[in-house]
């Protein structure tokens, strides 16, 4: 028995087309046995997007109206977000009509055909035994194994990044212009599927420049292929946006909402000042201590001789994390809440919804469509009252989150909610018996990048200038945002989950941490070990670091991370392989 499974090896080792044939054939059979325990539906939202999208270019409507931005006039009216997926499940849809199943079954399929492109690099850049441990890796790797089931992008985004960096290896070989032009349209097609990969563009650049062998016109000549093929690939979809939108937007119209979020949280510190005059109660808004704007009620709500409450308002779900809470009375006296005691102390009068979570004050109520309420027991009337955001919380949270002033009773009472949401908005709601009735004065922030042409802020530049707005305005906060960022972008378990399903569990925790957590320590062992043949082996790098380094800028999750993992796992199986020759375990393969 032992023989012939060392037959069957042999002959799977020594002949190409078998072997080929074995990786794609067990790496689809995990696939498809995983994905017939799903139902038939989608288990995270921003599918819903993509599912409508395609269902609209189906019917002969185009991307349809805008689904994601659609409390942003500027996003209402048509599809906003990358088209690599919608077309894909149209194309899917138009054969087999609505059915997931359907699409799963084609996403296990490319899954396979990664496995492959996996093993055919790993061969490549090291040799044949790293490309087989690369390819039993990727074939039993959980979160690559998910990604089938997964209704998004990902594994197209996947595929498209890997069959790039083997059509650029293959370029380095030889010299025909098919091969540049194929990664630059791998290139490009996997932009539209994941605009963050325009980060590894000017690093593939340098590349070219400092590790190809290539004479500097050759490598002018590799660099021009590849880029205008790419930006060819692009073209269709920028003109597309402009034509909608006004804009130069090569991928997503939606980039000035994203640069937006990014800003907010990095302006992680809001701070209202309250005033009474004439005109009425006056809200001086204040982000990380600088002025925001002023919003003002004149109805003459009376606030003299009332005790007053103030505290903070956040819907159901997850993504919202108060870090600190601070309160401030005209004479100068203050009070600090960092949330550090484990529970609410009792001066909090506060729903049983809320609780205390590493420090920060959270909501445990999956409901976003119920309100909940805190209110601090001051022991005077706040003239200023702020809070800081935590850093693991989401745009959405910030947009479910306000301050709550001025109320007159800490339980179904009256009085004021500010608001200052993810795109700048600064908004002022009444509220009557415990209900927000209606917003009585809204602008945009004067600390905001804004969206679009309706910003208060006029950054110069365009999307570069909103860049470097972001960078230099508060730069230590910036600093301290993108190093929490860039360490949580590692996370060895999923985290910032915002749909609760049969995946948001501790099984799936302890998976990721027994799966993932050998890949991060071996691929760091890799990387050492490459750095004597380091040429080929940095493309893999920088197309992780990409990931690492773009993503950073905004906010950091595993499923963010899942597209580069097959470059991890690659270096990883060469960190192995090199740690067993280094124990003399194994002997060092001639063979490339």
């Amino acid at each position: 028995m032992i023989d012939k499974i060392k037959n069957i090896y042999n002959h799977l080792v020594n002949n190409k087309k078998s072997l080929f044939w074995a990786i794609f054939l067990c790496a689809f059979a995990v696939r498809f046995i995983y994905i017939l325990t799903l139902e038939d539906k989608w288990y995270f939202y921003d599918t819903v997007h993509y599912d409508k999208a395609a269902n609209s270019i189906v019917a002969g409507e185009g991307f349809g109206t805008g689904y994601h931005f659609s409390s942003i006039e500027e996003f209402s009216g048509a599809y906003s977000l990358p088209p690599v997926y919608p077309i894909f499940l149209a194309g899917i849809y138009a054969v087999a009509g609505q059915n997931f199943y359907a699409v799963r079954i084609v996403q296990a399929i490319l899954g396979a055909l990664l496995c492959l492109v996996i093993y055919l690099i790993s061969t490549k850049v090291f040799n044949k035994t790293v490309g087989l441990l690369a390819a039993a890796a990727s074939i039993f790797y959980p979160l690559l194994i998910f990604t089938s089931g997964l209704l998004y992008s990902t594994i197209i985004f996947a595929l498209f990044i890997a069959l790039f960096v083997w059509f650029m290896l293959l370029s380095l070989e030889k010299d025909n212009a098919i091969w540049p032009i194929l990664a630059g349209v791998s290139l490009g097609t996997a932009t539209l599927a994941g605009p963050i990969l325009f980060a590894l563009y000017p690093m593939t650049a340098l590349w070219i420049l400092i590790a190809v062998q290539k004479s500097f016109l050759n490598k002018i000549r590799l660099g021009t292929l590849v880029f205008v093929a790419a930006i060819l690939t692009l073209v269709p979809w920028g003109i597309r946006n402009y034509q909608i939108f006004g804009k130069i937007t090569p991928v997503s119209a939606s980039a000035d909402w994203f640069l937006s979020e990014a800003q907010s949280r990095v302006q992680n510190n809001v701070k209202v000042k309250m005033s009474t005059d004439e005109t009425g109660n006056q809200f001086h808004v204040f982000v990380s201590d600088e002025f925001d704007g002023t919003l003002t009620d004149t109805s003459h709500f009376q606030t003299n001789g009332k005790t007053l409450y103030s505290g903070l308002e956040l819907q159901g779900g997850l993504s919202k994390y108060i870090e600190k809470f601070e309160i401030g009375s005209s004479s100068g006296e203050k009070i600090i809440e960092e949330f550090d005691q484990g529970e609410l102390s009792n001066q909090w009068l506060a729903d049983s919804a809320f609780g205390i979570v590493e420090g920060q004050l959270a909501v445990f109520s999956p409901d976003i469509s119920k309100a909940h309420w805190a209110f601090y027991k001051s022991g005077f009337n706040p003239k200023e009252v702020a809070f800081e955001w935590g850093k693991d919380t989401e745009a959405a949270g910030v947009s479910q989150t306000a301050l709550a002033l001025m109320f007159d009773a800490p339980s179904g009472g009256n009085g004021y909610l500010v608001k200052r949401l993810p795109h700048g908005l600064l908004e002022l709601w009444k509220v009557e018996n415990g209900e927000p009735i209606e917003i009585i004065d809204e602008k945009m922030g004067e600390k905001s990048i804004g969206i679009g042409d309706g910003s208060q802020k006029k950054v110069t530049g365009g999307i570069f200038g909103k860049i470097l707005y972001i960078l230099t305005d508060n730069p230590i906060g910036f600093i301290e945002h993108y190093t929490h960022e860039f360490i949580h972008f590692w996370q060895l378990f999923p985290d910032r989950v915002m749909s609760q399903n049969q995946f948001t569990n501790w099984k799936t925790t302890a998976i990721s941490l027994f799966t993932f957590g050998p890949i991060l320590v071996f691929f760091v062992v890799g990387i050492f070990f490459s750095v004597k043949d380091w040429r080929n082996a940095a493309l893999l790098v920088i197309t992780v670091m990409s990931f690492a380094l773009g993503y950073s800028f905004f906010q950091t999750r595993i499923r963010y991370r899942i597209p580069i993992e097959p470059f991890m796992i690659i270096l990883a199986s060469y960190g192995f392989y090199s740690l067993l020759i280094k124990l003399n375990i194994i002997k060092i393969e001639s063979e490339s």
